[in-house]
């Protein structure tokens, strides 16, 4: 798993919940995640009670327009959670910066 999946695996569990990663099919088994890649990028920290969380909630909010932008432009059928992930982005209002990005990524 390369560190932008592993980043792109907790974007959406921080902006939605693990179980909806898992559904997406996005690995989450973290004896196969590349810890000093991930370390070095400097995009996560863990509290003292060992939750994650982005240095700010707009690499996140990037990291899921990503996602949804490569889903569009690689799956030639998306499935029932990737239908679901993209319904949701787009009908919530807290979702309007992954839809900026989203939208600079389309044009």
């Amino acid at each position: 798993m390369s560190p932008l999946q592993v980043h792109q695996f907790l974007a959406i569990c921080l902006l939605f919940d693990e179980e909806f990663a898992n559904l997406l099919g996005l690995n989450h088994d973290e004896d196969e995640w590349p810890w000093e890649e991930i370390a070095r990028c400097g995009l996560i920290q863990y509290d003292q009670n060992g939750k994650f969380h982005f240095n700010h909630q707009t690499y996140a909010e990037f990291l899921v327009a990503l996602f949804i932008f490569n889903l569009l432009k690689t799956v030639k059928k998306l499935s029932k959670a990737q239908i679901d992930l993209i319904i949701q982005v787009m009908k919530e209002y807290k979702f309007y910066v992954v839809r900026m990005f989203l939208n600079l990524m389309l044009d």
